[in-house]
């Protein structure tokens, strides 16, 4: 395949992913002026800031080596918030949550969106994490634009 050939199928592609996301968040209900003030707000998410968010947030310390469902939960929230957010692989995601590897990075996704259709206390509190991050992140910039 010539190489623009190739570039514009993977732009189609991209374009995609994009349309299924965008439909995937509307059908949870997500507010999208919530994701559009993310996207503008911060281009990379601290992934410290992630994780120490949803420890603070849901009272538990995901790092430890434990599968209470409260320690479980914890941790898919954070690899779904961090792989949603941040631009790290899969496998310093895993590093992030101590999980062993890509594959338990991508067992909790797995988990966490199939959960993500029909639970709603889940879905309120993704939504919630939404908002923390989109409201820390636009009074950051606030911030920086007034230091200048």
């Amino acid at each position: 395949m010539e190489s623009s050939t190739l570039r514009i199928e993977i732009v189609k592609q991209i374009l995609k992913k994009i349309e299924e996301a965008y439909s995937m968040a509307i059908e949870l209900g997500v507010d999208c002026g919530i994701v559009s003030r993310i996207n503008n707000s911060a281009s990379i998410i601290e992934p410290y800031f992630i994780v120490d968010l949803v420890q603070r947030k849901l009272g538990v310390e995901i790092s430890k080596k434990n599968r209470t469902r409260s320690v479980v939960e914890a941790r898919q929230v954070a690899v779904y918030l961090l792989n949603k957010y941040s631009r790290l692989s899969l496998q310093r995601i895993a590093q992030y949550v101590n999980v062993a590897d890509h594959s338990g990075v991508i067992y909790h996704l797995n988990k966490i969106n199939g959960h993500l259709k029909y639970d709603e206390r889940l879905q309120v509190l993704i939504a919630a994490f939404d908002k923390d991050i989109a409201d820390f992140y636009e009074k950051k910039n606030l911030d920086e634009g007034n230091s200048i």
